[in-house]
């Protein structure tokens, strides 16, 4: 089984160890995590306080990119 994944700015950066253990359990679970590609930051540490427009854009341009690659899709930040 192969799922999208969107690992978020925070596993990509300072929690990169909890996101090589999410890979190592999925792994594990016989489940192919497939990062989505070209993901964007979804805006939660700032876009809300700025622009109510953005901070619902940025996470389903996300979505929208997950759902193209045609697998199911679990957002993990």
């Amino acid at each position: 089984m192969k799922l999208s994944f969107y690992p978020g700015c925070s596993l990509e950066g300072m929690a990169n160890d909890y996101c090589e253990s999410i890979y190592a359990v999925f792994k594990d679970l016989g489940i192919d995590l497939v990062e989505i590609e070209d993901w964007s930051c979804c805006g939660a540490t700032a876009a809300h306080s700025l622009s109510e427009v953005i901070s619902v854009i940025l996470p389903a341009r996300n979505l929208a990119a997950a759902e193209q690659m045609g697998l199911d899709f679990h957002e993990l930040n």
